[in-house]
């Protein structure tokens, strides 16, 4: 749904569930990536001595200028489908309904 911008209907008619189990699962999921127990597992910021990454290092067109680099950062906009109450919430400048999201990685992901 993320990445195809399509709702909790299309879903369910894909995989021939009801809205609300598609919407519940859904939900089920996004609470269990923000939980402390998925973070303290799979996010691992690095260390403020960390050497600077072969992949910055071993290329002319990057080094020097991003020898501190730790990461990178980038956002998109999804299509989202929220409830009528939090619809204006999801409107963008253009008139889109759209969940803004941020990434952020190391070089080796």
């Amino acid at each position: 749904m993320c990445r195809t911008g399509l709702s909790v209907h299309h879903i369910g008619e894909q995989f021939q569930h009801t809205g609300t189990t598609v919407s519940n699962h859904y939900k089920k999921i996004l609470f269990l990536l923000s939980t402390p127990q998925f973070y303290s597992a799979w996010v691992k910021p690095p260390a403020l001595n960390s050497p600077v990454p072969k992949e910055i290092r071993d290329e002319p067109k990057w080094t020097p200028f991003f020898d501190s680099v730790i990461g990178a950062i980038d956002g998109t906009h999804i299509n989202c489908c929220p409830s009528v109450r939090d619809l204006q919430l999801a409107r963008n400048w253009k008139g889109g309904v759209m969940q803004n999201c941020l990434a952020v990685v190391s070089m080796d992901m």
